[in-house]
C-alpha cells in the first residue's frame, strides 16, 4: 500500500531524528521549507508533526518552533517508531536494552501462562513451534523467524492480562528487531532453540509454573548470546 504524503513526511522527519541529524533540543526545518523540499502541501507537514508529537518526538515550543525532544520522552512502546528504528537501522545500540526489558518481562509473561492458557492458546503456540521446526528442516531462516514470532505472541495472549496484551505488539516487535542481529545465521544451527520452546510449549501445557518461567529466562538468555555476546552483564535481580 503506498504511503500518504504525511507518512513520507514522518518518516523523512523520524530518519533525519533517528540518524542524529536533528540532535535532542534541536530545531528542525520550518513549514515552509519542509513543504518546498518535500513537494507537499504545509497541511501534510502539519499532521506529520503532530505525528511525531504524539509519540513524544517531537514539541512546539513558543518562539522557538518544533523541537526535538529528548530521549527518555520518546514512547519507546509505539510500534512505528520501533519499525522506523529498525527500518533506519540504527537499533544496535537498543538491542541490549531490549534484551534486559525481555528479561524483566517475558519469564513471568511464560509464568502466566502456565497458569491460564486455554486449549486455543496450546494450538497457537504448537502451529508457531511447527513453522519452526519446519524452518530448520528446511534450512528457511525467514519461516524459523516467523515461527518464532507466532510462538511468543500465542504466549503472550496465553497469559489473559489486558496490560500485557496491549504491550505485546512492542515486545513482538522488539523481538523481530533482534533477529537480524543475530550471530548465528545458519537456521540449522537452531536446534537447541527448537527445544527451549518445546520445553516451555510443555511446562505451559503441564501448568508448570517455575519450570516455564525458567525455560523462557533460558530461551532469553540464549538469545542475548547470539546478538550481543555472552560477556555482557545485567543487574542481578532481574536474572
Amino acid at each position: 500500500m503506498a504511503l500518504t504524503k504525511t507518512q513520507i513526511v514522518a518518516n523523512h522527519l523520524a530518519e533525519k531524528i533517528l540518524k542524529g541529524q536533528y540532535l535532542p533540543g534541536d530545531s528542525i526545518a520550518g513549514e515552509n521549507e519542509l513543504a518546498t523540499t518535500l513537494g507537499v502541501s504545509r497541511t501534510s507537514i502539519r499532521a506529520a508533526i503532530q505525528t511525531l508529537a504524539g509519540k513524544g518526538i517531537l514539541s512546539t515550543v513558543a518562539k522557538m518552533g518544533t523541537i526535538v525532544n529528548e530521549r527518555n520522552r520518546w514512547n519507546w512502546l509505539d510500534i512505528e517508531l520501533l519499525r522506523w528504528i529498525s527500518e533506519f537501522d540504527v537499533d544496535h545500540e537498543l538491542i541490549p536494552s531490549l534484551m534486559e526489558a525481555r528479561l524483566i518481562f517475558e519469564p513471568n509473561i511464560a509464568a502466566l501462562a502456565a497458569l491460564n492458557a486455554t486449549s486455543r492458546d496450546l494450538v497457537a503456540l504448537e502451529e508457531g513451534y511447527e513453522l519452526m521446526v519446519k524452518g530448520e528442516k528446511t534450512v528457511d531462516r525467514d519461516l524459523f523467524n516467523e515461527g518464532d514470532i507466532k510462538f511468543h505472541k500465542a504466549l503472550i495472549a496465553s497469559s489473559n492480562n489486558c496490560f500485557l496484551l496491549s504491550m505485546g505488539d512492542a515486545l513482538i516487535t522488539a523481538l523481530g528487531m533482534t533477529f537480524k542481529h543475530t550471530l548465528e545465521q545458519e537456521v540449522e544451527l537452531s536446534a537447541p532453540a527448537i527445544k527451549m520452546h518445546f520445553d516451555l510449549m510443555e511446562a505451559v501445557r503441564m501448568r508448570d509454573v517455575e519450570k516455564a518461567r525458567s525455560v523462557m529466562r533460558n530461551i532469553i538468555m540464549d538469545a542475548i548470546g547470539k546478538t550481543i555476546g555472552k560477556d555482557v552483564t545485567f543487574p542481578k535481580f532481574i536474572l
